[in-house]
């Protein structure tokens, strides 16, 4: 990794000369919007979480488990993660969701959908007191930022 190439093709990666941020997106003509989002445009936001617990038999670290949270983040309101059958939904959803051609960027809904994300990071980080006596820990990842939109 600390080839000159390698390090380079990293940095390339990691810092893109193109402007980065949430992907503007409308649900589809065919599966619409799930009836528990507000009409309009709103945020989503996926991380995933991803528990390691130290071997007791060496110094590595092992994978303990790993989850899925989306969580939609109204213009109005409070946040809202998707749980059970409506975490399923709304991945399908989202997947067949059609990229914007031309978008009109939400600064409010984007600083909230900011606030959120790093309010999350913290309390999906943190082990119970527990969970901490026995080794488990937490790195948490953003998987996508959306801002989706109605069909026009």
């Amino acid at each position: 990794m600390n080839l000159p190439t390698i390090a380079q093709f990293l940095r390339d990666a990691a810092f893109p000369d193109v402007a980065t941020g949430a992907a503007y997106v409308r649900w589809s003509e065919t599966t619409g919007r799930p009836e528990a989002v507000p009409e309009g445009v709103n945020g989503l936001l996926a991380l995933a979480r991803l528990g390691v617990r130290t071997d007791p038999t060496s110094s590595s670290w092992l994978q303990h488990d790993y989850n899925l949270h989306v969580w939609l983040v109204p213009r109005e309101g409070d946040p809202v993660e998707f749980v059970g059958d409506s975490l399923g939904d709304i991945v399908r959803r989202v997947i067949n969701a059609t990229v914007r051609a031309r978008v009109d960027r939400d600064e409010p809904l984007i600083r909230k959908m900011q606030s959120v994300e790093e309010k999350l990071f913290d309390i999906y980080r943190q082990p119970t007191e527990s969970e901490r006596y026995t080794g488990l820990r937490y790195a948490v990842f953003p998987l996508c930022a959306a801002v989706i939109s109605e069909v026009s």
